[in-house]
């Protein structure tokens, strides 16, 4: 989530000091013309990009709300506002708005977005010369997705796989770098034949797994009613077992656990504690680069065992698999991997990464969606229906036997609710306000403004999906709005964006939405949720991404009929 540390990074390293430095340009793709503005524009209602001019008299509103413009010639356009009249704080000179970025950067999130309710859907600050853009206006973020694909880095991600000699991964990587290989890898997990091929496959036996993970935290606190501890304890565990199963083709059973040099919940726990550390650290000056700070000497010690585990089981769960055994990721990866350099560090490299990834962000929004349940026991009831008219009455069967509920995958596409209830949360309650942004490789005119070569640019995609501008009674949880023919679906796609948007976005978001749909489908056919507080938990910020805390707020299930008794 590197923002403005990127370019102050170059700049500090190659001197010492703050100084300017040049990047690599490209071509940026064919920009249309709207309304005599001349940039690409993006319409919300389609997706797509207009071709217009403004009539050949009389005046026109800007449509991103930035005044009027007026032309007496459809070939005439309005004068092109520069940097310095983007709306945004008052910046100190040299310094610009560094102290007030450095003062927030414990939740540098937070503070983006109430620069956003203050200065409206373009915010600029600046740092040491840095120029820094905050959008929250869908099609001002789609302008520059299109046609800007320079992503900003993970720099102290990629300093620590550099000074070890470790493959990257896109999202440490540079635009010039050959990313392209290591990518095409990741992409595999994306592909919707493999969500019926070896996802939901090898997800189903895990059915039975996931309910025991939620029972191992559970505290009976009254009559058929049990406090779950530590949510994010239980469902990250889950998280790490779903991608060993998927990638692997293993189910870590007890004794598996107990015959591993490691402990499960430390290695969840280290995998998140890296990801938070790296991208708070990103918004500082890179001073860890010329002496080892505190914060990154844990990210180091962390980060040699997180890797050092996942090699473990690349090694010991990486060998062939009796013949008729399911198909998994690793051969998948491994076939598509041949010939590229450094093939087998790719691939372990990517398996890594999910492991990490797949832990930390899964296992939040996972919190979230058992919360949204407990807090909308109408959709419950709703997604409990759907349930028994797809799989039929639960039994005690799906918890006791060794699998579970069996899903397939026709029956797996036939969820719509359950899919919807998903997109809702994630559009809610997103793990974080932003997305990775771009920094521009030259100059680019958005919203009647000129961005500088260089420019960060920051997408709040939470600001949007908030407001009824963009999505008809934003306020109200109602997932059924996801449905392509709803009149409250969102208007356009980039007013919400939990996984990213663009050529590297998410790779994991298919394997987890199937966990979260998985997931959905096991807590309601077997308890009823429900919570103390009146109103949804508010999310906790003091992580680079956001969590519930299930200490402030109670968390209960209760075991429907058919499982009573298991629970006596």
């Amino acid at each position: 989530m590197s923002l403005l540390a990127a370019p102050l990074k170059r700049r500090w390293n190659n001197t010492g000091l703050l100084l300017k430095s040049s990047a690599t340009t490209h071509q940026l793709a064919n920009t249309s013309t709207m309304k005599g503005v001349g940039r690409y524009y993006h319409k919300d209602t389609t997706k797509e990009s207009l071709a217009t001019t403004i009539p050949s008299s009389g005046g026109a509103k800007c449509p991103y709300g930035y005044g009027s413009v007026t032309a007496s010639t459809a070939d005439e356009k309005p004068k092109v506002k520069p940097f310095s009249e983007i709306p945004g704080p008052k910046p100190l000179p040299l310094l610009g708005n560094y102290l007030d970025i450095k003062k927030n950067a414990t939740n540098t999130q937070e503070f983006f977005l109430d620069l956003c309710k203050e200065y409206g859907e373009m915010v600029k600050l600046t740092a040491f010369g840095v120029n820094l853009v905050i959008l929250s206006d869908p099609s001002l973020i789609a302008d520059v997705a299109r046609v800007e694909e320079r992503r900003t880095i993970l720099g102290p991600s990629r300093y620590y796989k550099q000074t070890r000699g470790l493959e990257l991964v896109p999202v440490e990587m540079k635009i010039e770098e050959n990313w392209n290989d290591i990518r095409q890898i990741f992409n595999l997990a994306m592909k919707p034949e493999f969500l019926d091929r070896i996802v939901v496959p090898q997800l189903t036996e895990m059915n039975s797994d996931y309910i025991r993970q939620l029972r191992k935290n559970f505290t009976k606190v009254g009559e058929n009613k049990y406090r779950l501890n530590n949510g994010m304890e239980a469902t990250s565990r889950y998280a790490f077992d779903a991608i060993m199963k998927v990638f692997f083709g293993v189910k870590m059973t007890e004794e598996l656990e107990r015959g591993l040099p490691f402990k499960l919940d430390d290695f969840s726990k280290q995998a998140m504690t890296v990801l938070d550390l790296c991208s708070r650290l990103d918004y500082k000056l890179p001073i860890y680069k010329y002496f080892k700070t505190k914060e990154y000497g844990i990210i180091e010690n962390m980060y040699d065992s997180v890797i050092a585990n996942t090699r473990y089981c690349v090694d010991r769960f990486g060998q062939p698999l009796p013949e008729g055994s399911k198909p998994r990721f690793l051969e998948i990866l491994t076939q598509r991997s041949e010939g590229i350099e450094n093939a087998q560090d790719k691939v372990t490299t990517v398996l890594s990464t999910f492991l990490q990834g797949g832990v930390d962000l899964t296992s939040r929004i996972s919190n979230f969606i058992l919360y949204r349940l407990a807090h909308h026991p109408e959709y419950q009831e709703k997604i409990y229906q759907e349930c028994l008219e797809i799989f039929g009455e639960p039994t005690e069967n799906e918890i006791l036997s060794e699998n579970g509920l069996e899903i397939t995958p026709e029956q797996y596409k036939k969820l719509k609710l359950t899919k919807q209830f998903v997109e809702e949360v994630t559009r809610f309650n997103s793990f974080a306000y932003i997305t990775f942004g771009r920094q521009l490789n030259t100059d680019l005119e958005i919203g009647g403004f000129n961005l500088p070569k260089e420019t960060v640019v920051i997408f709040m995609n939470y600001f949007p999906s908030m407001k009824d501008e963009y999505v008809p009674n934003a306020l109200e949880f109602i997932p059924e709005r996801h449905d392509k023919k709803s009149p409250l679906a969102p208007k356009s796609m980039f007013s919400s964006l939990p996984f990213g948007v663009g050529a590297r976005k998410c790779p994991g978001s298919r394997i987890a939405n199937a966990e979260f749909h998985f997931s959905i489908i096991n807590a309601v056919r077997n308890f009823k949720l429900t919570k103390e507080h009146a109103e949804f938990p508010k999310m906790e910020t003091d992580q680079i991404t956001f969590y519930i805390s299930t200490k402030k707020y109670p968390l209960y299930f209760h075991p429907r009929d058919h499982v009573k008794h298991l629970f006596d």
